[in-house]
């Protein structure tokens, strides 16, 4: 069931088609909507998972004893989406999970068959809400490789196989095909991640500075889309389909070979993105400049240039910089929370200080992952760590909060998270300052007061979570160092238990 939509207006123009307003003005965490997913399934290129509840299967394979395909339990055999979908489709036409064949090829046409079973389910909803939504099948055509497997794994299957030809026709199966992959959430249940179509709060269109965030609970799947910012009566709403901290030949590459369109918002045309600088590189010839690039829609096919001293980079070799960089953040990210990878974090700012700039996108990602480890990693916990280490923490979180306050501006999680680390960071060195008389009384209570409206911040925007995730855990632990800040503001500590 959905709820009244009392803040969101759908509207149609002949650049972007469907888009959504607001229809009065909205404080940042506002609620716009809430919606149930029209339809909820595996992933694309799923491993072997439960039907059901989507938890990875080890060998031997568990199957439902009514089709003979893969579900981890009895409960899970009877559970809605399986049991009154596929697996009467499968049982119809005794089509059996073949388990030595690898599991993506075969659970990709899960997920179409359920949305189209939804669509003779639930004709009203397809009608108004889901019909409408784009599938860019010109685009997804010219891969040749990727619309021969669908049809092999899904049109295929489906009408033949699975004796459907006479309810689907390969249009709608691919029309259906077409609408996941363009405009599905990857959403993260108990056990592992989904994809569902949420109609209504896909006609929000992109921008890559968004105006909302929604929220997905892993067990009512239930949509909840806020306000970030404050926006105003008629105003646009934006949702962002790709990281904020992102550059843009990056951001614009994943929505072209994703979403198959062009982004040119306003970020994306500004060679600066916005006075962020996520996008500019260190100029080593005048050291005073920063190569900017030239033509920023044109990707790595423009040229960088100082704005000072006008020396230029090539976009092939800004190219190869940024794939060599993202390579190093994904091994260091790979590495389980350890001294091994704060030193490889440390290590990766160190080799690019003299070519990126302070603020490119590529350290904001590297200082957020400090700003977790300095309080965590083995040697690095927060009753070891000396106070130049927590300054080191402080300053890793001002950085990842401002770039946020210009490319993910609002109450974002994000934010929500990188306030919990600073709060824990300035609680010490505050308390430190305070002994030895860097701080007087009245120095020391202001900064506890600015803590104080940290934790409020943090807990405001986190406490909107699902209570298994670590942003609720986060919120709770906030909430209760405010509470002892505001009865006892003088004991100002911080023990290792704040930390998850």
């Amino acid at each position: 069931m959905d709820w009244p939509v009392d803040h969101f207006a759908e509207h149609r123009n002949n650049k972007v088609g469907r888009y959504a307003v607001t229809t009065k003005n909205l404080e940042a965490g506002d609620v716009i909507l809430q919606e149930s997913p029209f339809v909820v399934g595996p992933l694309k290129d799923s491993e072997f998972v439960c039907l059901a509840c989507y938890k990875t299967l080890e060998n031997p394979i568990a199957l439902c004893k009514t089709c003979g395909w893969p579900v981890c339990s009895e409960e899970c055999s009877k559970n809605a989406w399986h049991k009154e979908f596929e697996c009467s489709v499968f049982t119809n036409c005794r089509m059996k999970y073949r388990i030595e064949h690898i599991p993506g090829p075969q659970l990709e046409c899960i997920t179409p068959l359920r949305f189209l079973m939804c669509i003779d389910r639930n004709r009203k909803r397809w009608a108004t809400e889901v019909c409408a939504m784009e599938d860019h099948s010109t685009a997804r055509r010219l891969d040749e490789k990727a619309w021969d497997a669908e049809w092999n794994n899904v049109v295929w299957f489906l009408r033949d196989r699975c004796r459907l030809s006479d309810r689907f026709t390969e249009d709608m199966i691919r029309k259906v095909c077409g609408i996941l992959d363009v405009n599905a959430f990857q959403v993260p249940v108990t056990h592992g991640f989904v994809r569902a179509i949420y109609p209504k709060t896909a006609v929000l269109s992109h921008n890559c500075v968004a105006n909302t965030q929604h929220t997905i609970p892993p067990d009512s799947l239930i949509l909840t889309l806020r306000t970030t910012t404050y926006v105003s009566q008629s105003d646009e709403l934006f949702s962002s389909y790709t990281s904020c901290l992102l550059p843009t030949p990056l951001r614009r590459e994943y929505l072209r070979k994703s979403k198959y369109f062009e982004c040119t918002c306003d970020r994306c045309e500004d060679p600066s993105e916005l006075e962020s600088h996520v996008n500019s590189l260190h100029c080593i010839s005048c050291d005073n400049g920063s190569l900017l690039p030239v033509e920023p829609l044109h990707g790595f096919k423009t040229t960088w240039k100082c704005h000072f001293c006008g020396k230029k980079m090539l976009g092939n070799e800004v190219a190869i910089l940024y794939e060599k960089i993202s390579k190093e953040i994904e091994e260091m990210e790979s590495i389980k929370i350890s001294d091994e990878k704060l030193i490889a974090a440390e290590q990766i700012l160190k080799s690019y200080r003299l070519i990126l700039h302070p603020n490119h996108a590529f350290n904001i990602m590297v200082y957020h992952t400090l700003s977790q480890l300095y309080g965590r990693a083995k040697g690095y916990t927060l009753d070891m760590i000396p106070d130049t280490l927590l300054e080191r923490k402080i300053f890793c979180c001002q950085k990842v909060l401002e770039c946020l306050s210009i490319v993910g501006p609002g109450q974002t999680r994000l934010r929500g998270a990188t306030l919990y680390e600073l709060q824990l960071a300035l609680r010490l060195t505050n308390r430190t300052k305070h002994e030895y008389k860097e701080l007087n009384d009245k120095e020391y209570e202001q900064e506890t007061e600015r803590v104080i409206t940290m934790l409020e911040e943090c807990i405001t925007i986190l406490e909107r979570e699902h209570h298994e995730t670590n942003e609720a855990k986060l919120a709770k632990m906030a909430a209760k160092s405010l509470d002892y800040l505001l009865r006892r503001p003088d004991l100002s500590t911080v023990n290792q238990s704040e930390v998850i």
